[in-house]
């Protein structure tokens, strides 16, 4: 059997908009295996093919390192998405909260 090691799988799990949960769901590999395999362990290739059926991708996109740009472009797209939530946050305690304006 042989095994991969998967460095950019929680970015491209997190890319599709779906948790690891949501992943071991769709692909029917254990989420033991998915959060092991984000903190460095190897995956079987068996389910390096699960994995990229959910994600629709190549193993290669898994292995590969990221470049800078994209590496940077995810970080960008992070914090917008956590400035949406800030606003919506800020949104719905606006009026408990008359102090912050």
């Amino acid at each position: 059997m042989i095994a991969y090691q998967i460095p950019n799988l929680k970015r491209l799990c997190t890319g599709t908009g779906r948790s690891i949960a949501d992943l071991a769901n769709e692909s029917e590999v254990s989420c033991r295996t998915l959060y092991n395999a984000i903190t460095g362990s190897a995956v079987t290739s068996e389910n390096v093919h699960k994995i990229c059926t959910v994600l629709e991708c190549k193993p290669t996109d898994l292995m590969t390192q990221p470049d800078v740009q994209s590496a940077l472009n995810d970080l960008a797209n992070e914090i917008k998405k956590y400035r949406l939530f800030v606003g919506e946050v800020y949104d719905r305690f606006e009026d408990r909260l008359p102090g912050l304006k």
